[in-house]
């Protein structure tokens, strides 16, 4: 744990996969996480954040209204 938690990373590539490791890198608890990613992001990548919180809101006020 203590080598995890002083170690530096260098991820490369942001695909679908490259994402999900990243995250789980940054939860398990490294110093620092440097991202390299060659590809433009495109405007769709950036409304999946918005759809899953306008799901979110949904879900709460069905569940509230139940």
């Amino acid at each position: 744990m203590r080598r995890m938690a002083l170690s530096h990373v260098l991820m490369s590539g942001m695909g679908g996969f490259g994402v999900e490791m990243t995250k789980n890198v940054i939860l398990g608890g490294v110093e620092s996480v440097t991202i390299h990613d060659e590809t433009n992001c495109q405007a769709a990548a950036t409304d999946t954040t918005k759809a899953a919180s306008d799901a979110a809101k949904a879900l709460n006020i069905e569940n509230i209204s139940r």
